[in-house]
């Protein structure tokens, strides 16, 4: 089983804001808004749910306690049962000194010992994720949820904050599946809290979820909501129990669904913009290729634009960009008709070393009018066109 670290959405989206708002980062950061933000909460609380004594309910806080110690949160836990609260659920509300966890429903009866530990786990996790790097990650989570409320219908708060929402239930779930001690505890109590069942198979909902996923590929199950659905957290658990942080590429997938540019959150939209940098640097790291017309250009993406040379690691991955990859290539590939066809070849290589040589072909063929058989002998002669545009680049003027 994995440990119980942010996961790299949870880090990217705290070091988006952190450049991007950098005033309003430390505004929720201060203690005066802590203040504010606990007085206002902590007199909700107080007025929508009944505070439970230890000495009348000692099985949960026996359960809570174990709960916090294993999940490394050791902060004394308060329980509370919400008024009116019909339907089976449960909540953290969040406070520096202390971790306040809210039941809505009949859990504290419906949910054997094991179940009722992942549950508490689930909710501590929170505590846990705004605890983690002095509290990075709830000022994270406040700030862009406060930035979605004024967003209107849409946007990219809107759409940052509810991935937020999506990665920080997988982490929660990984909390309750360290509390109970395995993912089958998590797993059953997730089915019976979305039911209302009083028994459930965590094997069998797991062989359904598989189901669920297998039909699912290719769509985007997630798409809008709060929360995953409960068959990808179920397949996520066990990914991540199996394998840990490594299963996190594939569990993005399962979570985070189609990646369009049009529906890009300030994470993926920064990510995008690292990513188009380090093409730009692939694709103009020949002396030749930098010309004045190919850095104008450049610097129509990024007006600081100046070139750097690739690190010596492996090239950027076109991954769900593919199109848009292929797009930027061929405008470098076109941008300086003095290059000729050597800014093609350029441009098919670094197609080939990104994974979008299918996508990029396709576009030449389309856009330039270009054969297949064409840009085959193009690739061919691509190596020799290379030299010869390195020697006349060395020559004197």
């Amino acid at each position: 089983m994995g440990t119980l670290t942010a996961t790299a959405f949870h880090r990217g989206l705290r070091d988006a804001l952190v450049a991007q708002e950098p005033g309003l980062f430390r505004w929720y950061s201060s203690d005066s808004y802590e203040a504010e933000r606990r007085d206002r909460l902590g007199l909700e609380l107080l007025r929508s749910s009944y505070r439970l004594s230890p000495e009348t309910y000692e099985r949960p806080y026996r359960l809570a306690r174990d709960a916090a110690h294993n999940i490394g949160v050791d902060v004394p836990t308060v329980l509370y049962q919400l008024h009116q609260g019909e339907h089976a659920n449960a909540g953290l509300w969040f406070a520096r000194g202390e971790a306040n966890v809210v039941v809505s429903g009949p859990l504290l009866e419906s949910l054997d010992d094991a179940e009722l530990t992942a549950l508490f786990g689930h909710e501590l996790a929170h505590h846990r994720l705004f605890t983690l790097e002095d509290g990075t990650f709830r000022v994270a989570a406040e700030l862009i949820e406060a930035s979605a409320a004024h967003a209107g219908a849409g946007g990219v708060f809107i759409e940052t904050a509810l991935r937020n929402r999506r990665w920080t239930e997988i982490f929660a779930d990984r909390g309750a599946a360290i509390a109970a001690g395995g993912i089958a505890p998590a797993i059953a109590c997730l089915v019976k809290v979305g039911t209302g069942l009083a028994r459930v198979s965590a094997t069998d909902y797991l062989d359904q979820a598989r189901e669920v996923i297998a039909r699912l590929a290719g769509k985007d199950a997630n798409k809008g909501e709060t929360h995953p659905e409960n068959a990808v957290r179920a397949v996520a658990l066990e990914l991540w129990h199996a394998r840990g942080e490594s299963a996190d590429d594939e569990i993005a997938r399962l979570v985070e669904g189609v990646v369009t540019l049009e529906t890009l959150d300030l994470v993926q939209q920064r990510e995008l913009a690292d990513h188009s940098r380090a093409v730009l640097d692939r694709v103009l790291a020949p002396a030749w290729m930098r010309t004045d017309a190919t850095l104008a250009h450049a610097r129509r993406f990024f007006p600081d634009y100046v070139w750097s040379e690739p690190a010596a690691r492996e090239p950027p991955r076109a991954g769900p960009f593919t199109e848009y990859v292929a797009y930027v290539l061929l405008d470098f590939a076109v941008v300086d008709s003095s290059l000729g066809e050597v800014a093609l070849a350029r441009a098919l290589t670094v197609a080939a070393e990104l994974g979008a040589r299918d996508a990029f072909t396709a576009l030449a063929r389309k856009e330039l009018r270009a054969t297949a058989a064409a840009l085959s002998q193009l690739e061919e002669r691509a190596p020799t066109l290379f030299e010869r545009a390195a020697v006349h680049t060395e020559l004197p003027a």
